[in-house]
């Protein structure tokens, strides 16, 4: 984009912001840089808003420059075709402003390869089979992900139930006796909870998936039974007291398994 029509895009959102949107819709333009190896890469990105409307804009091959106007106030989620953010990050939080103001988002970007890890997450609540409201955007990112590509991306979605706290317990089943029905004792061991507690994620994953309309054949979904290994550190306080920190347990885990070219 030349120039001239940058300075007419950035004249015609003022003229716009003080016209006609409300206070907390008033338009804002973003701009930045894209980079690939240290070097600007031109490549197509979708912006897409909470409700799932996006944006398309080719980033200039070069000088990897690109810019797009959004409305304030909104969240936003930022991909690009055939490469991933190097840090992981691709949110766009726009607060409400009353006048138009630009904001830079500059990237540095990796290739979309197999083996990379899409995203960790908390993804499940403790001990329950509930998506939190993270793992749920993290599942819609994948969404997006892959729709913002030229190719066909198949992941690995892998559950793990480090997160659970389970004992053996006893639990009360019936059984057939002499044709009679009768109700016993059995204790049901640690792993057996586990191992419910995974097929019940499993299947809120998968409606979850359904609903998202994500290709559930493109996605492996894979179960992490390993045994968690605490690696929690202490630290010492100005007060010279102890504190334990916490490490997060990632329950909800995507990694590219391969890649296609259409």
């Amino acid at each position: 984009m030349n120039l001239i029509n940058k300075i007419f895009l950035k004249m015609l959102l003022i003229v716009v912001a003080t016209n006609i949107y409300a206070q907390d819709s008033v338009p804002i333009l973003i701009t930045g840089h894209i980079n690939y190896n240290g070097k600007p890469v031109g490549t197509d990105i979708r912006i897409v808003d909470e409700n799932g409307d996006s944006y398309k804009v080719k980033a200039n091959s070069t000088d990897g420059s690109y810019q797009q106007s959004l409305k304030s106030g909104q969240k936003y989620h930022i991909f690009f075709n055939n490469y991933l953010i190097e840090n992981g990050n691709n949110s766009i939080d726009i607060a409400p402003t009353s006048e138009y103001k630009e904001f830079t988002f500059n990237y540095n970007l990796i290739k979309v390869d197999a083996g990379y890890q899409v995203f960790k997450s908390i993804g499940f609540e403790k001990n329950k089979s509930t998506l939190t409201k993270e793992g749920i955007q993290y599942l819609k990112d994948l969404k997006e992900l892959a729709k913002s590509q030229n190719s066909v991306i198949y992941f690995d979605i892998v559950i793990s139930t480090q997160d659970s706290d389970f004992k053996p317990k006893k639990e009360k089943v019936s059984e057939i006796v002499k044709g009679k029905t009768k109700l016993k004792n059995v204790t049901i061991s640690v792993i057996d909870q586990s191992k419910r507690l995974y097929e019940e994620r499993e299947k809120v994953l998968i409606d979850k998936l359904n609903e998202l309309k994500i290709n559930k054949r493109n996605c492996n979904i894979i179960y992490d039974n390993s045994v968690l290994t605490t690696n929690n550190t202490k630290i010492k306080s100005s007060n010279k007291s102890k504190v334990q920190s916490i490490t997060p347990i990632y329950t909800l885990i995507a990694k590219i398994n391969k890649v296609t070219n259409l």
